[in-house]
């Protein structure tokens, strides 16, 4: 672990001085390199007794972060230190390479690569030692790799980077495989991974031997480096791999007759929404019925392709019952396998004992509901004790919650508080006698936090701020760390309105 208490010296030359307090005086960088640029000063200074940690509490950041910047100024120097900047080499166009590319751009007829290399280059060379790649991609309107990719090829071959062009895709459709794509296309009517793929080799056989990827896949709704590695199938093994190679399944799915009849029961019949998923996973999975992708059973079960993977390896480990169920086959599938299971009154949470309200209470709560300017959640609760006393018993929680418009929680709630305080504590919803939270400080420090907001503020400050209190509380040893936030509630109830917005500023 680093030492945060190590003493950091930084030799700065005059030159890189002076332009370090050209940003922090000006004030027109982005903060984060105003913040950097106050650090490296910071790390200049002559000032023996400071250290990392007292840096980062100076400018408000984290010790890491001075470390960061001084281990970056000691190996790049000072302009990746302050401009953290994603390319640190620079672009020094010469007049003819700047003329060249100038006539790219001008012309309608050029590539669009071109177009683009040509915005990126002129645009590192304006920038010149101030070049980011990020900000050229932002200003271009290209990616991240392709700044760096063409940026780093000018290092290496200066304009030679326009005539590299990436290499073509060569593909040849044979009149006879063309003939059988067309038949299948007839034969295949479902919208499959096959039909899929005939309608691919048979766009890229129109294409001639340059073909786009991409325009292939947006017309036949595949993605394009599917469309890439269909045809390169079939380049290298022929129409028949091309067609019928399936994507990679570790653990195939073979149901029995009796297992896809006792999955399809379960399909029709009252489960829940995850073993129906498993239940499709596995029908869908099938080879002896279907041979379907892994990526077209997770659409068709809305789940991930990873999940598909782990219910078939479980099936092919442990049996159907255990990829269903996930649980041991022991348990009785009876009530599971029936297509309409009769549901009981009392389904879900089960009320122990009925309530029976007396006279009195009944009279309080009918008051309480026919008060027109009352709360919301004393209605609600009102409404839950009354429903549970006029079907003493005979309705479920979730019953009463479909009933009232609530949660079954909060049926819960009110019927535990009901048993436990009575009726009044009920209704009121009194807080906790057990909060949850505890308050972080005691009665001492809140007063002298008080004490401190009615005194002077600190040099520089014509009024108090709530985080300028945190900051003096730490430092004054109050507390070890405190933040704005606390100190509001503490003044917030320590103080009235009027005193706290004389003695604040906002």
């Amino acid at each position: 672990m680093r030492s945060l208490t190590r003493e950091l010296r930084v030799n700065l030359s005059d030159e890189d001085r002076i332009c370090l307090r050209k940003i922090v005086d000006e004030r027109t960088a982005s903060p984060s390199r105003i913040r950097r640029a106050e650090v490296l000063l910071s790390l200049d200074s002559n000032r023996s007794d400071i250290n990392a940690t007292q840096i980062a509490n100076l400018h408000r950041v984290s010790p890491d972060t001075v470390h960061r910047i001084y281990s970056r100024y000691l190996k790049y120097g000072l302009r990746s230190s302050v401009l953290a900047s994603r390319f640190i080499q620079t672009v020094a166009l010469q007049d003819s390479e700047r003329l060249l590319l100038h006539n790219i751009l001008s012309n309608s007829k050029s590539f669009p690569r071109s177009v683009k290399i040509s915005k990126i280059l002129l645009q590192a060379d304006s920038d010149c030692e101030n070049a980011d790649a990020t900000q050229i991609a932002t200003t271009v309107g290209v990616s991240l790799g392709m700044v760096m990719r063409t940026l780093r090829s000018y290092g290496k071959s200066r304009l030679n980077v326009l005539s590299n062009r990436p290499r073509l895709f060569r593909f040849r459709l044979t009149d006879t495989d063309r003939d059988a794509l067309h038949k299948l296309l007839i034969q295949e009517k479902r919208n499959t991974w096959r039909r899929n793929r005939v309608l691919v080799l048979l766009s890229a056989g129109q294409g001639g031997p340059r073909i786009d990827f991409k325009k292939i896949g947006e017309a036949t709704n595949v993605h394009p480096q599917t469309v890439r590695r269909v045809c390169k199938m079939y380049m290298k093994s022929g129409l028949d791999t091309a067609l019928n190679l399936t994507s990679r399944r570790d653990f195939p799915v073979r149901l029995s007759v009796d297992e896809r009849k006792m999955l399809l029961q379960l399909l029709d019949g009252d489960c829940t929404k995850q073993v129906k998923k498993r239940v499709a996973i596995l029908l869908n999975a099938d080879e002896n019925a279907t041979n379907q992708s892994n990526r077209e059973i997770a659409n068709i079960a809305n789940v991930s392709r990873p999940t598909v993977t782990e219910i078939c390896k479980q099936f092919w480990k442990q049996g159907s019952k255990q990829a269903v169920f996930r649980q041991s086959p022991r348990k009785k599938l009876s009530r599971l396998l029936e297509a309409k299971r009769k549901t009981k009154p009392n389904s879900g949470r089960q009320m122990i004992t009925p309530i029976v309200l007396s006279k009195q209470e009944r009279f309080v709560l009918q008051k309480v509901a026919a008060e027109k300017p009352c709360a919301q959640g004393r209605v609600k609760r009102t409404q839950i004790l009354l429903k549970m006393d006029e079907f003493s018993g005979t309705k479920s929680f979730q019953e009463i919650a479909r009933i009232v418009g609530v949660c079954v929680e909060t049926v819960y709630r009110t019927y535990r508080c009901y048993r436990n305080d009575g009726v009044q504590a009920t209704i009121d919803h009194k807080q906790l006698k057990n909060p949850t939270r505890i308050s972080l400080l005691n009665e001492n420090q809140e007063a002298r936090i008080v004490k401190m907001f009615q005194g002077r503020p600190p040099k520089g400050c014509t009024k108090w701020t709530l985080r300028t209190l945190a900051e003096q509380a730490a430092a004054r040893k109050i507390v070890p760390a405190i933040s704005h936030e606390t100190v509001r509630k503490v003044l917030k109830t320590r103080l009235d309105a009027q005193s706290l917005k004389s003695g604040m500023s906002e």
